[in-house]
């Protein structure tokens, strides 16, 4: 599974997700181990908040998230990959 961090880059493996698409972690570099923001595969980005799951598919354009240990907001573009804001 490849991780997005907040500069676009990436690290760590790559793994199949359920529909045999390649999932990618999007992460806050704030601490080690990274926080996790959602992973993606394709246009789905799954999240998980305390005990819930939610795959939201059908995502193009842009998806924020603020990182609940630093606070640090950062944005996800899909079809072109993460960028800071």
């Amino acid at each position: 599974m490849a991780a997005v961090n907040a500069s676009g880059g990436e690290h760590g493996g790559e793994a199949d997700g359920p529909a045999g698409r390649a999932a990618r972690r999007w992460v806050c570099p704030c601490s080690v181990p990274p926080v996790l923001l959602a992973t993606v595969e394709g246009d789905r980005v799954n999240l998980k908040i305390r005990d819930r799951y939610y795959h939201i598919e059908g995502v193009q354009g842009r998806v924020r998230a603020t990182c609940p240990r630093c606070g640090r907001e950062h944005t996800l573009t899909l079809k072109g990959g993460a960028t800071d804001a």
